[in-house]
């Protein structure tokens, strides 16, 4: 196994064992009070995402973790696809937005035989 693939198992192992958020939960579907937390560290998140204005706007959410910014996304509109490495991390978005009574697109991405690169290319 190449060295690429055991450090992206390794990062796999990592958060699916702890995923992103976790110690915020009260219980394990409280998720509630992980977004509280969440947006109290992060309060500039709202300006920055602008999940208000994604209204019909396609949305691809890149390390979904548990799904607190990807719910915003489907509660504002936009037709949101969320994908991560963790499919513990999935799992509990796909709770989240069940609960919420919100039908997700999310998806565990980057099995250990997939190139992960990631480009950015400036537009005029």
């Amino acid at each position: 196994m190449s060295s690429s693939a055991v450090r992206k198992e390794d990062v796999r192992d990592f958060w699916n064992a702890d995923p992103c958020g976790t110690r915020y939960l009260a219980g394990s579907g409280d998720f509630e009070t992980h977004a509280r937390a969440r947006y109290a560290l992060e309060p500039y998140i709202f300006d920055f995402a602008q999940f208000q204005s994604s209204r019909g706007l396609k949305v691809l959410e890149i390390g979904v973790g548990m799904g607190a910014d990807y719910l915003e996304w489907l509660k504002a509109g936009a037709l949101a696809t969320g994908v991560d490495i963790s499919a513990a991390s999935i799992d509990r978005a796909m709770a989240r937005c069940e609960q919420a009574r919100l039908k997700p697109d999310l998806r565990v991405a980057f099995p250990s035989r997939t190139i992960v690169s990631t480009w950015c290319i400036p537009m005029a």
